[in-house]
């Protein structure tokens, strides 16, 4: 498992995490070794019996300290550090083929890791264990614990490749479910008016039953390990007191050697049990780790403005090689339906592409489109969202795109959800107003020369034209907005 590798969660914090697992390990062997002794004192009325007990619950209670305390303070901080990053995963274009999951989770997931560093780090340990079993116990209760520690590899594999494939498969089910739960409500006025809601609902309690027992079977996947683990821990812990208990009959050892054989052999098989607790939490971790990294180096490899290399967005069109530069002015033309809005979409990110590759600019990317949403809230919020720029670069912006009617007159007026009360053409010219504030460098303007009369088409083509520095992309049916310097005919 690459996870428990230690250039996996490099850092300060994976070495807290190793180092506190480590101690965890040490203080539960030394927790053993004091109860050992308190039972064996006991037997023989030793003044030191107190003493014993009192050293064994201070160093287990120590050693949950250091599990409740330090690790899940170890792991807050990384699910906080990934979260700031989250940024970067929004903007990012070049997301992993594969990523699954929504990213709150993924950050969640990462916050586990440091159990998992410190779950393999007291593993480590087990070399140490079976040489205190070996010593204590004698060479046949080593065997016992080494052959059914080793037995339980097996099991672990395929019980980690059977969650995952369930654990994918459930994913895919709930992202189904609730992508057609929300097709439902948005559609439902029209699904009554045609008599069809009982169908829908009929379908969404189908889906619904999929997506439990999706559910059902990736937790059962994910038990089988902690199972087969438990169930051989007990036989394991059982036979080798079974061995060092016919030795103290034949008097071929003593009460305390064989204590310590049968306890350091339940603290061998609980550190596989801690491990194996976060086995399958781990295979997500480093999912998410991976997928973080991902668009990291994505991000890295950047050039100022978008590049496209032979890209297919949707089958049946043309390869597109396009390297855009300020102030360049590109016409995407194609009829409906010949993939133009794909090709915008695989530009900026929000698709994967056919064929290809897409390196993913670091400019501020004003994206119009008739499909884009507002902010419930103000004005100035809509148009500003950083909040940074004065109230005469606001209006100033506005009356560049000609929105000056009474109901653009304060910048405090609130909008609807998805800005409720706008038409298309006003939409789509507030949006333009948008990337002038936020002084975008690249505009990408999806098929709108169609939403605007010639009355506001005007204004908006000059206040296009004066955008000199900026790069704009415009995909239309019709004669564009802009006057292109390179014109890409996406159909065959």
């Amino acid at each position: 498992m690459n996870l428990a590798r230690p250039h996996a969660f490099p850092g300060v914090a994976a070495r807290t995490a190793r180092f506190s697992g480590t101690c965890c390990a040490l203080l539960n062997g030394l927790s053993a070794l004091s109860l050992a002794e308190a039972i064996n004192s006991a037997t023989q009325k030793s003044p030191n019996f107190l003493a014993f007990v009192l050293l064994a619950w201070a160093s287990r209670h120590l050693s949950h300290l250091l599990t409740s305390r330090v690790l899940i303070r170890v792991g807050n901080l990384e699910k906080n550090r990934a979260r700031q990053k989250l940024f970067t995963f929004f903007s990012a274009t070049q997301r992993p083929r594969g990523l699954v999951g929504d990213l709150l989770n993924d950050t969640d997931r990462i916050g586990q890791v440091a159990s998992v560093q410190a779950a393999y780090a007291g593993l480590r340990l087990a070399p140490l264990f079976f040489i205190v079993v070996f010593l204590s116990g004698g060479w046949l209760s080593a065997l016992i614990a080494a052959t059914l520690v080793v037995l339980s590899v097996p099991f672990y594999i395929k019980a980690g490749r059977l969650a995952e494939k369930y654990g994918e498969e459930y994913e895919v089910t709930l992202a189904d479910f609730e992508l057609r739960q929300l097709q439902v409500l948005q559609a439902g006025q029209e699904l009554r008016g045609l008599g069809a809601g009982a169908f829908a609902a009929d379908e969404i309690s189908a889906l619904s039953e999929r997506e439990h027992l999706s559910a059902l079977k990736a937790v059962g996947a994910a038990l089988q390990s902690s199972l087969v683990t438990e169930f051989l821990s007990g036989v394991g812990i059982g036979l080798v007191a079974m061995v060092c208990g016919f030795a103290l009959l034949g008097a071929r050892t003593t009460l305390l050697r064989a204590l310590v054989a049968i306890f350091f052999t339940n603290e061998l098989f609980a550190s596989v049990r801690r491990f194996g607790s976060e086995f399958h939490q781990s295979q997500e971790a480093e999912k998410a780790i991976l997928t973080f990294r991902a668009v990291q180096q994505s991000e890295q490899a950047t050039t100022p403005l978008p590049t496209l290399s032979n890209v297919v967005a949707v089958p049946g069109s043309r390869p597109v090689t396009l390297q855009l530069t300020p102030g360049m002015r590109v016409w995407i033309k194609g009829h409906s339906g010949s993939g133009k809005t794909a090709l915008l979409e695989t530009m900026l990110g929000l698709r994967l592409p056919i064929e290809g590759t897409v390196s993913k600019g670091s400019v501020s990317i004003a994206y119009v489109s008739p499909s884009e949403t507002l902010f419930s809230g103000t004005l100035r919020e809509n148009l500003d969202p950083s909040g940074v720029h004065g109230d005469l670069t606001l209006y100033e912006a506005l009356h560049r795109v000609n929105l000056g009617s009474a109901r653009f007159n304060s910048l405090s007026a609130r909008l609807g959800p998805n800005g409720e009360g706008l038409s298309s053409g006003e939409l789509v010219r507030f949006l333009v107003a948008r990337g002038i504030v936020a002084q975008a460098e690249l505009f990408v303007l999806d098929d709108i020369a169609g939403l605007l009369d010639e009355a506001h088409k005007k204004p908006l083509i000059a206040c296009l034209k004066s955008l000199t520095k900026a790069c704009l992309v415009e995909a239309s049916t019709t004669t564009p907005l802009i006057t292109p310097s390179l014109t890409i005919e996406v159909a065959k």
